[in-house]
C-alpha cells in the first residue's frame, strides 16, 4: 500500500509539472537579464533516494516530459563498448573477441553477415587472430588498429582511449545511429566521458604511487561498473527537467524547485557505520581524539517488528541520542534543498 501511495504521489507530481509549465509562471533568465516563462530545463526536482529518481523519471517520460538525470552505465552504452572493444584489440592481438565486437558494433551487421566469412577464413588454416586485417576479408578498423598497435606501449591509458576512439572514427560511427540529434550527441558526451575516466584513473594511481597502464583501466572500469559508478554525463543542451538526490543538489541551484519526499519517516542510523563521541567540538591539534567509529550490524534478517531486544535498544539513551543527530542532519539537508531555488 505504501509502495502504490507513493508511485501515485510521483504520477500526481509529475502532472503537477505539466500544469506548470502550461501556466507558464515567469523566471529570472540570467543570460538574458530579464522575465520570461519557465522551461523545463528551469526546474529540478529533489527527491529522497535513487529508486525515486527512477521512479520521478519514469513517471515525467509518461507524461511527454523530458528528463535529464545522472545513469549509471556508462561502461554498458554501446559506444563505449566499441571503443573499449577497440582499445582491446590495440593492446592485444590475440583478443578475437574484440574483433568481433568491433565488426558487429561498427557495422551495425548481424553475426550471420560475417561469420560464414570467418569460418572460411579458418578453414584455410589462418590463424584465428589475425582475421579481419589480412587475406580477403579485411575489416578497415581492425587493419587500422594493427598498423597502429605499436604506438600504444608509449602512451598513458587516457591517450591509447583516445587514441583507439580517434584511429576507429568511432565519435561519427556512433552520429550515425542516432535516433535523433540528442541521443547523438549523448554517444560522443559518453565517449569523451570515457576519457575522463581515464584520466581520473590516472591520478588514482599516482596518488596511490602505482603505475597506470591500460590494461589496469580496463580492469579498473570493469569494477567501477560492477559497482554501478560508471555514471554517463548529463547533456548540457537538454532542454529537460533535472532529477535527482537531496544530497546530490549542494551547490546547485536552479530558477524552481520541487522538494519531495519530506513527508517520509527518518531513518535511524543506529544499526549501521556511525562516527561516535562525547566532544562537542573538535580539537583541531588532534581531530580524532576521542571519536572513534560504531558499527552495530542488524542480526535480524528481514524482521523489523516484535523483537524485544530491538524495542530496548531503541528505548535507549544512544538510540535517542542518534536518532535527534539523524533528524538534525535532514533538517539541514532540507534547508540546502530550499535553497537550491532562484525564483519558485
Amino acid at each position: 500500500n505504501c509502495r502504490r501511495q507513493r508511485q501515485m504521489c510521483i504520477r500526481d507530481r509529475a502532472h503537477g509539472i505539466r500544469r506548470l509549465i502550461d501556466r507558464g509562471p515567469l523566471v529570472h533568465d540570467r543570460k538574458l537579464d530579464q522575465q520570461r516563462p519557465v522551461r523545463f530545463d528551469d526546474i529540478a526536482i529533489l527527491t529522497r533516494t535513487n529508486p525515486n529518481v527512477d521512479s520521478f523519471a519514469q513517471a515525467l517520460a509518461a507524461e511527454g516530459i523530458p528528463v535529464k538525470r545522472t545513469r549509471t552505465g556508462l561502461a554498458a552504452t554501446p559506444e563505449v563498448c566499441l571503443a573499449l572493444a577497440c582499445l582491446r584489440r590495440l593492446l592485444d592481438s590475440y583478443d578475437t573477441l574484440a574483433s568481433a565486437e568491433i565488426v558487429a558494433l561498427n557495422d551495425g551487421r548481424p553475426p550471420e553477415s560475417w561469420l560464414e566469412d570467418r569460418l572460411r577464413y579458418l578453414a584455410k588454416g589462418h590463424p584465428g587472430h589475425l582475421w579481419g586485417e589480412v587475406d580477403a576479408y579485411t575489416h578497415p578498423v581492425l587493419s587500422v588498429l594493427a598498423e597502429n598497435r605499436r604506438q600504444v606501449a608509449r602512451l598513458s591509458p587516457s591517450e591509447a582511449v583516445a587514441l583507439s576512439i580517434q584511429l576507429a572514427d568511432i565519435r561519427r560511427t556512433v552520429q550515425s545511429w542516432g535516433p535523433n540529434r540528442q541521443r547523438a550527441r549523448q554517444r560522443v558526451q559518453n565517449l569523451d566521458a570515457l576519457i575522463r575516466l581515464a584520466e581520473d584513473y590516472e591520478e588514482r594511481s599516482e596518488t596511490q604511487h602505482r603505475t597506470a597502464t591500460a590494461n589496469g583501466f580496463l580492469l579498473w572500469i570493469k569494477d567501477l561498473a560492477a559497482a554501478k559508478l560508471d555514471n554517463q554525463p548529463e547533456d548540457p543542451e537538454a532542454e529537460a527537467v533535472q532529477v535527482l538526490t537531496h544530497h546530490a543538489a549542494k551547490g546547485l541551484e536552479w530558477p524552481v524547485v520541487v522538494a519531495t519526499g519530506l513527508e517520509e519517516r527518518v531513518w535511524s542510523r543506529l544499526w549501521n557505520v556511525g562516527v561516535v563521541t562525547d566532544k562537542s567540538e573538535i580539537d583541531l591539534r588532534n581531530p580524532l581524539a576521542d571519536r572513534f567509529i560504531r558499527y552495530w550490524p542488524w542480526p535480524f534478517g528481514g524482521h523489523s517488528k516484535g523483537i524485544p531486544l530491538v524495542d530496548r535498544v531503541n528505548a535507549s539513551k544512544t538510540a535517542r541520542t542518534c536518532k535527534a543527530l539523524d533528524i538534525a542532519e535532514h533538517q539541514r539537508l532540507l534547508y540546502v534543498s530550499l535553497t537550491r531555488a532562484r525564483d519558485l
